[in-house]
Formats: C-alpha cells, sequence, structure tokens
C-alpha cells in the first residue's frame, strides 16, 4: 500500500512538472510569435489585417500576412506539439500562401497522422487532393472527416458531391438524405440531391428538389 501511494504521487509530480513545462514551452513560442511580429512592423511599418478569429491571435496572422517568417515557429510547434492540429493547418496555410502547394498537403497529410481525429485536418487534406485533381484519394478523409465531424454542412455537401462525382450514388444518397435531414429546404442540399437521383435516372424525383434550389 505505501509502495502504491509512492508511486501514484511520483505519477503525479512528473505529470505536474510535465504541463508545467507544456505551459512554459507554449508561453515561449507564442513570445517568439509575438516579439517576431513587432520586429517586423518596426521594419516595414506595416499593420496587418485582424487575423482570422479561428486560428489564434498571433500564429494565424503570421501565417496569412508574413508566412514566410511564421513557418519556422510552426514548424517548432508541430514537433513539439505533434497532437495540435492547428499547428498542421498553421503551417500548411503558410506554405499554400508562399505557392509551396506540395508542401502544404505534405504538411496535411504528417498532421492526419499526428491527430487523426482531427476534422478539420481530415477536411483540409480531403480539399487539398480535390484541388490536384484527385477525388479518389480524397474520399477517404472527407469520409473520416464526416465521421468526426456529423453536424457539419460543408463536409457533408462536399461529401456527396465527391460520392457522386466517383460513381457511389447509393452512399452518396445516404450522406445527402441525411444532411437533408440537418438542414430541410437548403438551396445547396437540394440541387446536390437533384444531381444524385438525374444520375440514377430518377428524374422525376430530381426535377423538384432542382427546381426549389433554382428558386431559394
Amino acid at each position: 500500500m505505501i509502495f502504491s501511494a509512492a508511486v501514484r504521487n511520483s505519477f503525479d509530480a512528473v505529470r505536474l512538472v510535465a504541463e508545467a513545462l507544456r505551459a512554459r514551452a507554449v508561453h515561449r513560442l507564442a513570445a517568439g510569435f509575438v516579439s517576431s511580429r513587432r520586429r517586423m512592423r518596426r521594419m516595414t511599418d506595416y499593420t496587418p489585417p485582424v487575423s482570422n478569429p479561428s486560428y489564434g491571435a498571433n500564429g494565424g496572422g503570421m501565417a496569412q500576412n508574413q508566412p514566410a517568417l511564421a513557418v519556422p515557429y510552426l514548424s517548432r510547434a508541430t514537433l513539439m506539439f505533434p497532437e495540435s492540429d492547428q499547428s498542421w493547418i498553421l503551417l500548411a496555410e503558410a506554405y499554400q500562401r508562399l505557392g509551396d502547394v506540395q508542401r502544404a498537403l505534405e504538411t496535411l497529410r504528417a498532421g492526419v497522422l499526428s491527430a487523426p481525429n482531427s476534422s478539420s485536418v481530415n477536411f483540409l487534406l480531403s480539399e487539398a487532393y480535390l484541388a490536384q485533381g484527385s477525388p479518389s484519394e480524397s474520399l477517404p478523409y472527407l469520409r473520416k472527416a464526416a465521421n468526426l465531424q456529423p453536424t457539419s454542412l460543408p463536409i457533408a455537401l462536399k461529401l456527396g458531391k465527391t460520392l457522386t462525382d466517383l460513381g457511389f450514388l447509393s452512399e452518396a444518397l445516404r450522406a445527402l438524405e441525411e444532411a437533408n435531414r440537418m438542414w430541410p429546404q437548403n438551396a445547396e442540399l437540394s440541387f446536390a440531391l437533384g444531381n444524385v437521383f438525374s444520375a440514377q435516372g430518377e428524374f422525376g424525383r430530381a426535377l423538384p428538389l432542382l427546381e426549389t434550389a433554382i428558386q431559394a
């Protein structure tokens, strides 16, 4: 009993130290972002626009406005906290803004391996493959994103369209009908469902849906 209590106390102590070190590392990383932005602003006398709020105050702004400066910091962040999907997303965005599409794709692929349960990383990787004209490569990540985030309309729409384009009409119909129950009378969903029925040759079912989409 005494030994077990000692082990538990030791484990708790190690956990607390690890959490403290992690918090300190996050603080130092954030401080690096802030100081770098201040140096850049002094050098260029340029005030960047407001960061995308979904990315956080500092990393998002740098990825959008000073991507070359952001890359080394964000690369360190992915090494220190590989389970954090935000670091991978921001790093991919920075590469995208630098015109390095292949590096952005590789970053998202690494992000999916490190944060496999992130619907955002899975969805962004699927979109990257779609942008390259590779819907078959995109589909597994779209399916995963939809499973992780079943209440996302953009994911449901993209999944339904990709399944339709690839000829998986039954699966597309199931996905879109499920989405239509959550978002009835949505014009984009009506249009996507109409396309599925048209592809199946069920034009009588497709027509009212397409008319709903046009009139919306």
